[in-house]
């Protein structure tokens, strides 16, 4: 039989989304020194991804990462900052995935993850910013492309932003599948699209708390030492959820794992 891509649901109870909180905290509260830690990697991480891009603004301009006049060079050095610091947010999840599932991985499995998810990083460094550039420029450009037409300018950017945050929902699963599963990466684009179609309200109140992070770190610096982690306790939790409620065809047996398959 021709192995399905596809997610089957399966004859089980669904978890409500107060089981995935509540889930969610338990384990961010038992795994506090953990995340401690791991965001720590994940920040060295990030300053070193960046660093070639602001030495060279630095150089250039004498600013870190002035975003006025960039050129090719600048423009693709900090592309290349986010693809390796998207690869050292691949490898912090795979840790948990793994910590979440009771396998108890060494420290240094965050650093060799790293080199293994070089390639998948590429590709959703392409798909997510390459999708959410387009869609933004639409945004802004729709509106001057239809000056006389104000329904359908409206139209077009309301379809827009409603693609990007389809986008957001995505990605809101994609890492997780492409962190805790061995897959091709189209495998993992279809399945994040499946998860967020079957569970929007799920899928939305995780990129809520994803924003909220993201603004609460940007608001209060300290914070990245506890809330990347801790979002990544949640995307991962509700992933290992999900796959508990759904016959998987890519999830292996204990006994499939034991013998190295």
């Amino acid at each position: 039989m021709k192995e399905n891509d596809s997610i089957i649901p399966a004859k089980h109870p669904r978890h409500s989304l107060g089981y995935l909180i509540f889930q969610w905290l338990r384990q961010a509260y038992d795994e506090l020194g953990l995340i401690l830690l791991l965001d720590l990697y994940l920040l060295a991480v990030f300053m070193l991804s960046f660093a070639p891009a602001g030495l060279f603004a630095w150089l250039e301009e004498q600013s870190l990462l002035a975003f006025d006049e960039w050129n090719v060079v600048q423009m693709m050095l900090f592309l290349l900052g986010m693809w390796l610091s998207l690869n050292g947010w691949l490898a912090l999840n795979h840790h948990f995935s793994q910590i979440l599932t009771f396998q108890y991985p060494l420290w240094s499995l965050f650093w060799s993850s790293y080199l293994s998810f070089m390639k998948k990083s590429f590709f959703c460094t392409l798909v997510l910013g390459g999708g959410a550039g387009i869609l933004i420029f639409d945004a802004l450009v729709f509106p001057r492309m239809f000056p006389g037409q104000p329904l359908v300018s409206l139209t077009a950017v309301a379809l827009a932003f409603w693609l990007l945050l389809f986008l957001g929902m995505v990605q809101v699963h994609l890492v997780p599948f492409l962190a805790c599963q061995e897959r091709p990466f189209g495998v993992a684009v279809k399945r994040a699209v499946t998860v967020a179609l079957w569970k929007p309200v799920r899928t939305l109140f995780i990129l809520l708390i994803q924003g909220a992070f993201v603004l609460s770190c940007l608001r209060l610096p300290p914070l990245i030492f506890i809330l990347p982690g801790a979002y990544a306790i949640l995307s991962v939790l509700s992933l290992l959820i999900l796959l508990d409620e759904w016959r998987d065809p890519y999830e292996k047996t204990p006994e499939a794992v034991r013998a190295g398959a």
